[in-house]
Formats: C-alpha cells, structure tokens, sequence
C-alpha cells in the first residue's frame, strides 16, 4: 500500500548522516534579545492602550461627578461606595 506520499526509509537514513552545522556563538544571547524587545514592545502598547483607556474612565467619571455637584449641589454618596 505505497503511495508517493510515503517516506523512503532511505531518505530517513541519508537525513540522520547529514552534518549539522554548530549553533552560533551568540545564538541563545540574540534569541533572548529579540524576545524581550518584541515583550517589552507588547506590554507597552497593552499598558498604553488599557491604561489610558481606564485612566480616561476613572476622569470621565470625575467630570460628570463634578458636573452632578455643580448642577445639584449634592454629592451622590453611591459613587463613593463603589471603591
């Protein structure tokens, strides 16, 4: 039941004598430095997108209760009992 899909154990045996060249001095070194610059580059947009999105919430929310005081003259006690 051969088809030309199948691997010809030959090849698997010519494969497996095939030198493989070392690993570059510097490999695990440059490895790591890629990897932390693209983390550092995501938690840094994460923290500024995320971060200043709830920042912008957290003052919103200020403003309108500023605004509530300003126009009411009472402070809604609910909101301080949120946190």
């Amino acid at each position: 039941m051969n088809t030309e899909h199948d691997m010809d154990p030959d090849w698997f045996q010519q494969l497996a004598e095939v030198d493989v060249p070392p690993v570059p001095a510097h490999f695990d070194h440059e490895v790591r430095r890629r990897v932390n610059n693209a983390l550092l580059a995501v938690q840094l947009i994460e923290l500024a997108t995320k971060g200043f999105l709830y920042a912008c919430g957290e003052f919103s929310r200020a403003l309108v209760d500023l605004l509530t005081f300003s126009v009411s003259g009472k402070f809604s006690s609910d909101r301080r009992k949120r946190h």
